[in-house]
């Protein structure tokens, strides 16, 4: 069974109300470039759901509708901030419009990239060096995911109890976290 066939089979038993399968059901027909069968499905879809947003965006892309394509973007990006494909997306779509707003949004999908990229290359190799989980700590606290940065830093400091860059970095952190608790109150 192909790999469609067999996401659609798994798919088929879920109600179309469920708009998380429907997610996955407008990411196949994208694969498949039935755009229409796409577009379809996402009109039907709940108008508040991130995933939904974002991909009304990048149909409207296609479609031309750049403009459109913001409006979904934003939408997405107010419940879901740190979704990647529409901070892409609307960094896409605000460049084409001449917006100079998009450098902004690129730089930051850019950054989700650096980070996916580096995580996947840790994975590959046997023996990393200690200071490239500092980096990874820093790309996480560039894309403001504290809680992420902290673990990296950890992993840093475990691997090399002497790492002064990512011991300053975590007290930087755990200073920041204090600051924006007594703020709170």
């Amino acid at each position: 069974m192909k790999a469609f066939e067999q996401a659609v089979a798994t798919l088929e038993p879920l109600p179309d109300s469920d708009p998380d399968a429907r997610v996955i059901r407008v990411q196949i027909a994208i694969d498949r470039a039935d755009f229409d069968g796409a577009d379809r499905l996402v009109q039907d879809g709940p108008s508040d759901h991130p995933r939904l947003n974002s991909l009304r965006g990048r149909l409207a892309m296609q479609a031309g509708e750049t403009r459109k394509a913001t409006i979904y973007f934003r939408a997405a990006l107010d419940k879901d901030p740190r979704d990647r494909d529409a901070i892409q997306g609307l960094g896409v779509a605000l460049q084409r419009v001449g917006d100079p707003r998009a450098k902004e949004s690129l730089q930051i999908a850019s950054r989700y990239d650096h980070l996916k990229r580096e995580i996947v290359r840790c994975g590959n190799v046997p023996n990393i060096e200690p200071e490239v989980f500092a980096q990874l700590g820093e790309i996480c606290e560039s894309l403001e995911r504290p809680d992420q940065a902290r673990v990296w830093y950890q992993v840093a400091i475990g691997r090399d109890p002497l790492d002064a860059r990512a011991q300053q970095a975590l007290t930087h952190l755990d200073q920041a976290a204090k600051t924006q608790a007594l703020t709170r109150h």
